[in-house]
């Protein structure tokens, strides 16, 4: 999961095109940077986002240091970790609604 995101989203631009309920073309672009990994994990951390990222990339992150998200975010978010290659896909559907209902 951590090499993925590192590799197809850090620093880079991905732009989806869609067609909005008004039949208008628009586009909606998302540029990922480092501390946002941290919350893709929904895993709470004793240390700031950024210092999460540095620590899984350079191997020095302690199991200590980590923690499940008290209101269960951990494990709904880890295990959806393999719909992170569906955002570089055709499959994205963009909502532009404040309400997202879950299924």
């Amino acid at each position: 999961m951590f090499d993925y995101f590192k590799d197809n989203f850090i620093q880079k631009r991905i732009t989806y095109t869609y067609i909005d309920e008004e039949n208008k073309m628009k586009n909606c672009s998302i540029v990922m940077q480092k501390p946002h990994f941290y919350h893709l994990t929904g895993l709470s951390y004793s240390g700031k986002a950024l210092n999460f990222y540095n620590s899984l990339e350079n191997k020095t992150l302690l199991i200590s240091e980590l923690s499940h998200n008290s209101k269960g975010y951990s494990k709904i978010k880890l295990s959806a970790y393999h719909y992170l290659e569906g955002l570089k896909s055709e499959i994205v559907n963009i909502c532009e609604k404040k309400e997202v209902e879950m299924l």
